[in-house]
């Protein structure tokens, strides 16, 4: 008598953490690309509200002739950063940076902000960017328009 032949269906061990380890392998490949993008993104949003907030600078300025001082000779200050809506990134929810200004650095005729990582963007390698009322950017904490890590932070 013969007995029934079964068939097996289905997947050995030895398989099975062969694909475990190939998945394995991509995360591990793909996840530090992903973060940096992550991180890249959320630079974008931090020179943006750098510019914004260099912009309302401007436009004080032109009104009052100082940067110091606003119209009716009130002092700017993180007051003035906080009502432009833009003290942190992103304005709601778990700062990704800081926005104020270098302390020692605001006078009539100059003023330099900076944006300090903050919560999961603080391993960014670009560090604290920086804006001054000339236009001068800067990366790491180093004002500087042609240091490289401002060039490869701030063009990207």
């Amino acid at each position: 008598m013969k007995s029934p032949s079964h068939s097996q269906t289905g997947f050995t061990l030895i398989e099975v953490m062969i694909v475990v380890v190939v998945v394995a392998v991509l995360a591990a490949i793909a996840y530090p690309s992903y973060s940096a993008y992550i991180q890249r993104g959320h630079r974008a949003d931090a020179k943006n509200a750098l510019m914004a907030v260099a912009q309302r600078m401007e436009q004080n300025y032109a009104l009052s002739g100082r940067y110091d001082q606003n119209q009716a000779g009130g002092a700017i200050d993180a007051a003035f950063i906080a009502a432009t809506g833009f003290a942190s990134v992103p304005p709601g929810g778990g700062a990704r940076y800081n926005i104020s200004f270098v302390a020692g650095t605001l006078g009539q005729g100059t003023y330099q902000l900076q944006a300090v990582p903050a919560g999961g963007q603080a391993g960014d390698p670009c560090g604290t960017l920086l804006l001054n009322q000339q236009g001068i950017r800067g990366a790491g904490g180093v004002l500087g328009n042609r240091a490289q890590l401002t060039l490869d932070c701030w063009n990207r």
